[in-house]
């Protein structure tokens, strides 16, 4: 760690690295002495913090300075990491709990079970039943499987390597790829070679639209939200998160069909949950649709009503959390629907 000390001459803190160079310059942390106090500054978060917040020096470019109230002020707000508990109970300091959610086990596993998401609300919202099913059980379709292989190439292609297995057949059927199945332990990341470059075929007409280059510029992947939102923990993934917008990527078998699709599927939910998570506005939302047959890409923002269809629907699924597995008003074998036909 490295250790300046504010020289009683000097009127602001200077540091001896221009203000470009400063993360790689103070990479195994900082500590600033003023007077007789320390301020130390470890984390990725803290040490952003100071370098948003550097000037230029006015003596030329190998220095850079920040005033003590800054370095005071930003020293402070670290200390003060924000808490979330866990449905479990188990609280995590925020930026430390968004570091463990690149880890897909922790995000799937525990977070799966300990907050909630879009998929469990709409999972509530089926029928309280599927909800618990759901946090011991995970199905995964064909459909599933061949969008998550297009998100892993458009998102994450340095994952493809490791993760995916292509077995040169051109049907799921055949005794070579059930092999490889058993020999991996799953289906998830096993694909035939027809399989395989029908996505890739998806993937590199989406890589090469100029919508999609202009939304990903300088933009971010994967970039994991947590928050509590209407009193409950709340995870996500954001695909594409901008400066001041959200894009999800979507595969379709029927692109002209999607705005049906969408509401078919709750998409509304998570661009509530998303807007809220992310601090976007709902028209600041928006998907990004593939068709898994064609290769055709779709853009569509999000209006209003869609938005506050979402809020009714995350209410009302909350209302029925907190019914069966909060409050536990009513046993989940009471659950019965009623009907006149």
């Amino acid at each position: 760690m490295r250790t300046i000390t504010k020289k009683p001459t000097w009127k602001h803190v200077t540091f001896t690295t221009p203000k470009v160079g400063f993360k790689e310059w103070a990479k195994q942390g900082l500590k600033v002495v003023i007077k007789d106090e320390s301020y130390e500054f470890k984390t990725e978060d803290q040490l952003h913090a100071l370098h948003v917040n550097l000037n230029g020096s006015f003596h030329g470019d190998d220095t850079c300075w920040i005033s003590v109230d800054e370095i005071k002020s930003i020293h402070a707000k670290a200390g003060r990491a924000e808490k979330i508990q866990l449905l479990n109970g188990q609280v995590y300091n925020k930026p430390e709990l968004l570091k463990r959610m690149y880890d897909d086990s922790f995000y799937y596993g525990e977070l799966g079970k300990y907050a909630l998401s879009s998929s469990a609300i709409k999972a509530l919202i089926t029928s309280p039943k599927e909800y618990a099913r759901s946090l011991n059980y995970k199905s995964d379709s064909g459909a599933f499987k061949t969008g998550r292989l297009i998100h892993l190439a458009a998102l994450e292609p340095e994952k493809l390597d490791t993760l995916c297995h292509i077995v040169e057949v051109q049907s799921a059927n055949t005794k070579k790829f059930k092999e490889k199945v058993e020999e991996v332990g799953s289906p998830n990341f096993v694909f035939t070679r027809k399989e395989y470059d029908k996505a890739m075929y998806t993937v590199d007409a989406l890589l090469q639209n100029d919508i999609w280059q202009q939304l990903t510029r300088d933009a971010i992947f994967e970039q994991p939200g947590f928050d509590i939102l209407n009193g409950y923990p709340f995870r996500a993934k954001a695909d594409v998160l901008g400066s001041d917008y959200v894009a999800d990527l979507k595969t379709t078998s029927d692109l002209k069909a999607f705005p049906y699709s969408a509401k078919k599927y709750g998409y509304d939910v998570q661009v509530y949950i998303y807007c809220n998570l992310f601090n976007v506005d709902y028209d600041n939302f928006f998907f990004f649709v593939i068709d898994k047959g064609t290769g055709d890409l779709g853009y569509y923002n999000v209006s209003k009503e869609f938005y506050e269809s979402g809020k009714a629907k995350v209410e009302y699924g909350l209302e029925i959390f907190e019914t069966y597995f909060i409050k536990q008003k009513q046993e989940l074998n009471e659950y019965v629907i009623k009907g006149t036909l």
